[in-house]
């Protein structure tokens, strides 16, 4: 085949991914800092003070990366809400706050962040079981039947 004749390569699907730059990460600097966006995933990235897990998130200024560091904080809350891929989240750092009982030659403070999801509260009954409606009691084909005259509502 001649070199006039080469068709130009295919673009493969995963250059999109190869070409896209890394995200941006969040600094916080005050109390009140906030950032807000759809979970995109969680990764585990190297840092020059060691391995971090880190939140990827995806806003209209482009992702972000949330590095989670040994921030108990929110560790904490991210394992009690359990946020998913595609969900929106918030994050705001409240500041650096004191440790309600330190324990000698530990830290005295640590810093302090809130953790929001963006998703239907939970009732504190329970879901309720929408099945079970008319399901009650058995009902032979005479009690279903309209033409018996009984159709009132019982109250």
């Amino acid at each position: 085949m001649s070199p006039d004749k080469v068709s130009p390569p295919q673009a493969d699907p995963l250059d999109a991914a190869l070409d896209r730059p890394d995200p941006t990460a969040w600094r916080y600097d005050k109390a009140g800092d906030t950032i807000y966006g759809v979970l995109l995933r969680l990764e585990e990235r190297s840092t020059q003070y060691g391995p971090s897990k880190v939140v990827i998130l995806a806003n209209d200024e482009g992702e972000w990366a949330v590095y989670l560091f040994e921030l108990e904080s929110l560790h904490r809350q991210l394992q009690q809400l359990r946020p998913q891929a595609g969900e929106r989240v918030a994050f705001r750092y409240l500041g650096e706050q004191p440790v309600k009982n330190p324990k000698p030659g530990r830290k005295v403070t640590f810093h302090a962040f809130k953790v929001a999801v963006d998703r239907p509260e939970p009732s504190p009954l329970g879901p309720l079981d929408w099945g079970s409606i008319g399901a009650s009691r058995p009902t032979s084909a005479a009690e279903d039947d309209p033409a018996d005259g009984d159709e009132d509502i019982p109250f």
